[in-house]
């Protein structure tokens, strides 16, 4: 019979960025990344804060939370010990994210006596680490072993820290078939099939396999095997061939970290290249450091195809030997870097472009992905930024910029179709198609030539007939509005209260026109 599924062990600690942070867990603490929280401490979530709300959702809910920036360097580095400890267990260290760990059980469970004993001593190992960094940390580990690394993952997280939690060979769809399809990474096929009735894993892994592929694609192929308890892609993964590998050496050897982030650059660009020429895409990779001396440090990376790029691939560089470099006097190396090599370990074929369902699009975001990835390999990573859906009330407030290298953009593009939340006030539709950085000063007149007022219920208390912007002069044809914008009305240093109302004149031009303190402001045009 064969095999369909690899067994994993993942660690998860919980509330890293709190930890890396250095942070107290008994005190209400969240980490903010994009405004929005990225992990809180236990006594923050006591009081309702989640993962997920936006900085003003969370300090309603918990007034003395106490909000720290997501420092994504600091939560690596402080996380390398933690790699060093469970490499002296298996060399097969899967790194996800800082914080998220996993590796294939074959082999060290055997070793350790079985999946209980291999869990329960990863557990202590990295307790250990933890309470070295504070003794209250110790205690947020959590361990699961499953078939698969979706199962095990789900596994570390069902019980409360400190914990472990082992599904038996073969189970993995049946301890699965409860979980909420939202565990899926993959927000448009998650939005369908909850509309379409199949709010559990379960209940999508019932759909015959063969209705699957004609209706959702390579996609929702993938999100169907992970529902049934097997891995994303088919175990028998094609093996690639030794010229795959890509190395380069440095004469003299690198003594910088940039020098060696730069090269990377190149030969991840080489490998991506070659392997496309192959039809391939990797799905975890490995990356070797060798020194002067003969020492060596090799990771190994799991990617999602679509998130692998030239960019990513040096960024992982760079995280690597910056974490090796920074380790205590006995690990970390006495010479300079001498050579680096790229091992693709696991490769599929590059099917996962397709056209499904919900695509509408001609490769544009792949041309826009390709762009952006030569950009940050040219200028540096954190120096390209896009735009993204926020939410907001005012038309500068719905779209943001963050940085291109924190979103996957394959799959963020899809949120610019999704439809805003409901905000109290906000402008309807159409969108203005110009949106000012610096509102003009604008004169909004009824016949008697006084200015139009609003009063605080968001009611006009005169009709506008005359708009008048710098020397020019429109008359108004037709208006919409106001929508009233009373935001913090509970704090007094931070209250503000204004009224945006849309007017056309005898032009046909169109303005968004915004008031406060009883002054009017030009805030955006629709052309």
């Amino acid at each position: 019979m064969e095999l369909q599924v690899t067994r994993m062990v993942v660690v998860r600690c919980v509330d890293w960025p709190v930890m890396a942070a250095g942070m107290p867990l008994g005190d209400p603490v969240a980490v903010m990344d994009n405004h929005r929280v990225a992990a809180c401490s236990p006594a923050a979530q006591q009081e309702g804060v989640r993962v997920g709300q936006r900085k003003r959702e969370a300090q309603r809910r918990c007034p003395a939370v106490q909000l720290i920036p997501f420092d994504s360097q600091q939560c690596r580095l402080m996380f390398e010990p933690v790699l060093t400890a469970l490499e002296e267990i298996t060399p097969r260290v899967e790194l996800h994210e800082a914080g998220l760990v996993g590796f294939p059980t074959r082999g060290p469970s055997r070793f350790h006596g079985g999946d209980r004993q291999l869990a329960e001593l990863v557990r202590q190992r990295v307790g250990e680490v933890l309470a070295g960094m504070s003794k209250e940390y110790g205690s947020s580990v959590q361990v699961g072993v499953a078939d698969g690394m979706f199962a095990a993952r789900l596994a570390a997280a069902a019980n409360p820290p400190p914990s472990t939690h082992i599904v038996e060979p073969g189970a993995s769809a049946q301890f699965l078939a409860p979980e909420p399809v939202t565990h899926i990474d993959n927000k448009p096929l998650v939005d369908l099939l909850i509309r379409l009735g199949l709010p559990t894993l379960g209940a999508w892994a019932k759909i015959p396999e063969a209705d699957v592929t004609g209706r959702f694609g390579y996609e929702g192929v993938k999100a169907h095997r992970l529902a049934n308890g097997l891995d994303e892609h088919p175990p028998n993964l094609r093996r690639p061939a030794p010229e795959l590998t890509t190395s380069t050496r440095f004469e003299p050897p690198a003594e910088s970290v940039p020098q060696c982030e730069y090269v990377a650059a190149s030969l991840a660009t080489r490998l991506l290249s070659s392997m496309r020429s192959n039809g391939l895409t990797c799905t975890r990779l490995g990356i070797e450091a060798e020194t002067e001396n003969g020492e060596t440090l090799v990771r190994w990376w799991r990617y999602h195809g679509a998130a692998l790029s030239a960019d990513l691939i040096a960024e992982r560089v760079r995280q690597q030997l910056d974490g090796w470099l920074r380790q205590d006097q006995a690990n970390r190396p006495r010479s300079g870097i001498l050579r680096i090599s790229l091992i693709p370990d696991e490769v599929v074929p590059a099917g996962g472009d397709q056209m499904t369902i919900w695509d509408t699009d001609d490769g544009q975001i792949d041309e826009v992905s390709r762009l952006i990835s030569r950009l940050q390999t040219m200028v540096g990573t954190g120096t390209v930024w896009v735009p993204e859906v926020a939410g907001g009330i005012g038309p500068s407030e719905q779209i943001e910029l963050v940085p291109a290298d924190s979103i996957n953009l394959e799959r963020e593009a899809y949120s610019f179709r999704l439809s805003p939340e409901p905000w109290p006030g906000h402008v309807p539709a159409p969108a203005p198609a110009r949106v000012f950085v610096s509102p003009a000063r604008a004169d909004l007149l009824d016949r008697q030539g006084a200015q139009v007022t609003v009063n605080g219920r968001g009611e006009l208390w005169n009709d506008p007939t005359v708009l008048v912007l710098g020397e020019e002069q429109f008359d108004i044809k037709s208006w919409a509005g106001p929508w009233l914008d009373d935001r913090w009305w509970w704090d007094t240093t931070r209250h503000r209260r204004r009224a945006r109302m849309q007017v056309l004149t005898n032009t046909t031009q169109a303005f968004l026109l915004m008031s406060e303190r009883q002054q009017w402001w030009l805030e955006a045009a629709y052309d």
